[in-house]
C-alpha cells in the first residue's frame, strides 16, 4: 500500500511531535524529582543544623552551666526563633508522643499520638517509631497549611535527641515544590 508524500509527512510530524511529548514529560517528572530532591536534602539539613541548639543547651546542662529545665526552657525558645523560607518552621516532640514546641500553641504540652491525617495515618507516632527504628528520617502525611481549606501532603525529615527524649522535625509542602516548578514548565 503506497502513501502519499503529504501523508508520509504527517505521519513524520506526527512522529516527532509524539517523542517530543515524551521527552518532556520524562524531563519534567525528572525535574520534579530533582526539586523534591533537593528540597528534601535542604530540609534535613536545617533540622540537623536546629538540633545543634539542642545539643548546645545540652551541653551547658552537662557542664553545669544551666539547670535542665533553664536548658530545655533556653533550646525550646531558641527553636520557636527559627523560621526559613518565609513561614517555614520547626517543631519539637517527646517520645511519648507529646508536642514540646510547635507554632499551634493549642498542641504544646498535649498527647499528640491520637492526632490522625484525613487518610488515617497517626503521623506523631509513626515519627515516633521511625526515631526509635533509625533514628532519623522522612515521614509522609497531609497537614494542614494556613490559608488552605484542605491538608495538602506533605513530608517531614526527624531526627532523635536522646539526651533528652525529644524529636525534633521539619518538613516541606508539595504544592510549595511543583509552584516552585510551574514556571520552568512554562
Amino acid at each position: 500500500m503506497a502513501f502519499r508524500i503529504g501523508t508520509r509527512i504527517q505521519a513524520i510530524t506526527l512522529t516527532a511531535l509524539g517523542g517530543m511529548a515524551v521527552l518532556i514529560g520524562l524531563s519534567a517528572w525528572d525535574m520534579s524529582q530533582t526539586v523534591t530532591d533537593a528540597r528534601e536534602l535542604k530540609t534535613r539539613d536545617l533540622v540537623e543544623t536546629a538540633q545543634g541548639v539542642l545539643a548546645y543547651f545540652e551541653g551547658e546542662e552537662r557542664a553545669g552551666r544551666m539547670s535542665h529545665d533553664a536548658a530545655q526552657r533556653a533550646a525550646v525558645g531558641a527553636i520557636q526563633s527559627l523560621h526559613y523560607a518565609g513561614s517555614e518552621y520547626f517543631w519539637i516532640q517527646d517520645m511519648q508522643p507529646r508536642m514540646v514546641s510547635h507554632p499551634r500553641a493549642e498542641l504544646i504540652g498535649k498527647d499528640i499520638g491520637e492526632i490522625v491525617d484525613p487518610t488515617g495515618k497517626h503521623l506523631f507516632l509513626d515519627v515516633v517509631e521511625l526515631v526509635k527504628r533509625s533514628g532519623a528520617g522522612f515521614v509522609p502525611y497531609l497537614w494542614p497549611k494556613p490559608g488552605l481549606d484542605q491538608p495538602v501532603a506533605k513530608i517531614s525529615y526527624v531526627k532523635g535527641f536522646t539526651p533528652w527524649g525529644w524529636i525534633i522535625g521539619s518538613g516541606i509542602y508539595a504544592d510549595d515544590t511543583a509552584a516552585q516548578m510551574r514556571p520552568t514548565l512554562m
